[in-house]
């Protein structure tokens, strides 16, 4: 079985760069706006290679409510209704997934390079790349210009996936998304024929799962509660 051990962005929404690892149990907690959902947004970004005719953004806000979200607007840092309310002009924004074998231990990357600016109204997308055996860190995604962090060049960023591949001899890169959801998919599960259209499905239905009662109700009276008022290991 493959787990997702770290969420990797960078110049992505309100994070000019995130390494977010990802345990057995984990909880991702915050007031409105500071980027839980954008992180599972940025995991489906990846997972479907950029595809928006996919991609459910947002999927647990209000169904009431707008929804203005888009690829373009997380390059951007857009926080507010209007992309006037942006975090940068332009971006190099990489979005990578990094996941172990549980009985192998071997590592895959994958993920995607976008990029976006004002001056254009939606976004590029400049690679998709996947990688067995690689553990991309978040370094490989930096270079250091003038005493700052920036994010590395597609093209010198391109060269490298291509080294480390070598190893492997597979082709890390793809050009359009349905090509190399399948070969996430087949790195994910192993060798049966991926069924990409059953996979995309199922993971818009469980983002847009609903419960009962809120997020807080469920962390406060029913995760919270329960550890307090457990017994110790003496009663």
């Amino acid at each position: 079985m493959k787990q997702l051990i770290s969420i990797k962005v960078v110049q992505f929404f309100l994070f000019e760069k995130l390494d977010l690892q990802i345990g057995d149990i984990c909880g991702i907690f915050g007031p409105n706006g500071s980027g839980k959902s954008s992180l599972l947004d940025a995991v489906q970004i990846a997972m479907f290679g950029a595809n928006t005719r996919l991609a459910s953004f947002n999927a647990q806000a209000d169904e009431h409510m707008s929804n203005t979200r888009s690829i373009r607007g997380y390059c951007l840092g857009q926080y507010g209704e209007s992309i006037e309310d942006r975090v940068r002009d332009r971006a190099t924004t990489y979005i990578t997934l990094l996941w172990r074998d549980t009985e192998t231990r071997e590592p895959v990357s994958m993920g995607v390079c976008l990029y976006a600016g004002i001056e254009g109204e939606g976004h590029e997308v400049l690679g998709r790349y996947l990688l067995r055996g690689v553990e991309l860190s978040m370094g490989d995604h930096l270079d250091l210009i003038d005493g700052q962090e920036r994010p590395r060049e597609w093209a010198a960023f391109r060269h490298q996936l291509q080294e480390r591949s070598k190893v492997s001899g597979e082709d890390p890169l793809f050009r359009d998304s349905d090509r190399y959801m399948r070969a996430v998919l087949v790195a994910l599960r192993g060798s049966s024929v991926p069924l990409t259209d059953a996979f995309a499905r199922a993971f818009r239905f469980a983002l847009r799962m609903r419960f009962d009662k809120t997020v807080d109700q469920i962390v406060r009276n029913d995760v919270l509660c329960l550890l307090y008022t457990s017994p110790s290991p003496r009663d």
